[in-house]
């Protein structure tokens, strides 16, 4: 019983390599994919924006989003950070997630993950705070089986001698 597990699950990788496989051929083999000029809040085109403030700071951001849909599986993946650095000190956040979905028959797997970060620091202290959450599942006509986990910190420091 353990070996046809063994021999189903090595089916499905081996089938979810050729597939993707042919589908990498396939977009590289496109013309002018993911090239060319970026175009601000145009969609699956990365946008990156900086500035400097009237108080002397300088801030940015970073945003990018991508999606794959073909027969049997679909994916996207997003990205977003900012920062501001500035005479009182500094702040970096950043942001993402991914999902895929994938089937074939009766073969199905889905995997999903996200996270967030904030960090900030200056005369007065620092402050770090994260999370992060991952769910996956499998199932197949033999066993099913899901996984999910989610955790967060936050720090934080003062400092009163540098006020």
């Amino acid at each position: 019983m353990a070996l046809l597990k063994v021999k189903n699950f090595l089916s499905f990788m081996i089938s979810f390599i050729v597939i993707f496989t042919n589908y990498e051929k396939q977009v590289s083999a496109a013309p002018n994919h993911h090239r060319g000029p970026l175009k601000r809040g145009s969609v699956n085109k990365p946008l990156f924006e900086m500035e400097r403030n009237p108080d002397g700071s300088i801030s940015g951001s970073f945003a990018m989003a991508e999606s794959m849909n073909f027969p049997g599986m679909s994916s996207s993946f997003s990205q977003a950070n900012s920062f501001r650095i500035g005479p009182d000190g500094a702040s970096f956040s950043n942001a993402g997630s991914s999902s895929m979905d994938a089937g074939i028959g009766p073969f199905k797997s889905g995997f999903s993950q996200s996270n967030a970060m904030a960090t900030s620091g200056g005369r007065g202290g620092f402050s770090n705070s994260m999370a992060n959450a991952v769910a996956s599942s499998v199932s197949n006509p033999l066993f099913q089986s899901s996984f999910s986990n989610a955790n967060a910190n936050a720090n934080s420091f003062s400092n009163n001698i540098f006020r």
